[in-house]
């Protein structure tokens, strides 16, 4: 890689950084406001806000994560892919398997002819 193309690579991923810092900022500022709006509701509604327990309650005071809890991160994607993608994916790897077999054999049979080109004279004589 030359000099001009690692510059290009590097300024590239400083814009996506600054891209995905704007992105978490705005995620931020959404949370903070919803959980400004929670509060908000809970404090005019408080007959039908569940209170915690009190070792729930601490540890969402401390932010630790109460015993046995067990988080999940779901991954959601608006990009939405063609319905033949995965069978031309599938295709290709065929593809490519059926390639790598033919390139594999007529290596072998090259170093077979290969080596019976060294060996047959010797074995004549």
């Amino acid at each position: 890689m030359d000099e001009g193309a690692a510059v290009s690579l590097a300024l590239d991923a400083a814009q996506t950084l600054k891209g995905v810092s704007s992105d978490v900022a705005q995620i931020k500022e959404v949370s903070l406001e919803q959980l400004r709006i929670l509060q908000d509701w809970a404090l005019s509604h408080p007959a039908e806000v569940e209170q915690p327990a009190e070792e729930e309650a601490q540890a969402l005071v401390l932010d630790e994560e109460p015993e046995g809890a067990e988080w999940v991160t779901t991954l959601q994607t608006t990009v939405d892919v063609p319905p033949e993608f995965f069978s031309n994916v599938t295709q290709f790897a065929w593809m490519q398997t059926v390639l790598l077999v033919f390139v594999l054999a007529v290596l072998l049979l090259n170093l077979g002819v290969n080596l019976w080109k060294c060996f047959s004279d010797k074995w004549r004589s």
